[in-house]
C-alpha cells in the first residue's frame, strides 16, 4: 500500500464528473483544455461547462487568494 506523502486532491465537474485537475501540494494543474480562471470557483468543465469542486477535504484557506 503506498502513502502520498503530499496533501492532493482531484477538481471535478459538478455535472458530468469529469476530472478537470488536481491539487498537490497547494499548487493548481489543470487538465489539458481547462480554461484557467482567476478563482476555482470560475473554473468551468470543458466538457460540460459545469462548474468545478474539490473533492478531497483540504486546507481552503489558501484558495481564497
Amino acid at each position: 500500500m503506498a502513502v502520498l506523502s503530499r496533501e492532493a486532491a482531484a477538481l471535478k465537474c459538478f455535472l458530468c464528473g469529469s476530472v478537470c485537475g488536481h491539487v498537490i501540494d497547494r499548487v493548481v494543474r489543470l487538465a489539458p483544455g481547462v480554461r484557467p480562471a482567476e478563482t476555482l470557483s470560475r473554473v468551468r468543465c470543458p466538457r460540460c461547462g459545469g462548474s468545478v469542486y474539490v473533492d478531497h477535504e483540504i486546507d481552503r484557506s489558501f484558495l481564497q487568494n
